[in-house]
């Protein structure tokens, strides 16, 4: 009479199968786990609700905010940036553009913008012939550390909601850097920030 193999051999491979199968698993989890991690802490969404940020930005649109943009360093002029002025409130979120800096003395008159005794120049920006941009004047204001100043694209009627109203915003309520709008995918576009308008501004 035959004698039978031994089935050790075969149990043993199914083991080893087994474990491995198990350790690909939780690299797996680990690495979904790792990703969410630094999705959540690095991107954000922001939905755009209204016509404030002009060409740039319309309603309906999603944005992708970049949370860690400025974890070296701060806001460069031009930046359009999401900030909140009450952090308890979803509504006092906003997407709005940097143009002054930490240390600029910022002056609002009826009909422009002057940063470091330089008058705005920015050609995205559309005022109809002979109306004031601004119902809302400031005298040269210095902003502290860690201060900005940020305005909507769309001057007109918009005063109140952007730092010619609520006055410069601190480091701490600007959640990060709008990137580009991913939705609707028809509206894809990288978000300018006009940078070479503001080049000759110096800073102080």
């Amino acid at each position: 009479m035959a004698r039978q193999s031994p089935a050790r051999p075969v149990n043993r491979a199914v083991s080893m199968q087994r474990a491995h199968l198990a350790r690909e698993l939780v690299e797996t989890l680990l690495l979904v786990g790792l990703i969410f991690v630094i999705v959540h802490f690095t991107i954000q969404s922001f939905s755009v609700g209204d016509t404030s940020m002009g060409a740039a930005l319309q309603p309906n649109q999603t944005v992708l905010i970049n949370k860690q943009a400025y974890l070296f360093g701060g806001p460069g002029r031009g930046d359009v940036v999401v900030l909140t002025t009450d952090p308890s409130d979803p509504n006092s979120t906003f997407a709005r553009r940097v143009v002054g800096l930490p240390g600029d003395t910022v002056s609002v008159s009826a009909t422009s913008i002057i940063v470091n005794g330089v008058t705005l120049n920015e050609p995205f920006i559309k005022v109809p012939p002979g109306s004031a941009q601004n119902s809302t004047l400031r005298a040269p204001t210095k902003l502290g550390p860690n201060q900005y100043f940020v305005l909507a694209d769309s001057r007109l009627g918009n005063d109140r909601f952007d730092s010619r109203g609520f006055g410069p915003v601190s480091r701490s309520n600007i959640i990060g850097r709008a990137v580009m709008v991913f939705w609707p995918l028809s509206q894809f576009h990288w978000i300018d920030t006009h940078s070479d308008d503001y080049s000759n501004i110096k800073t102080p």
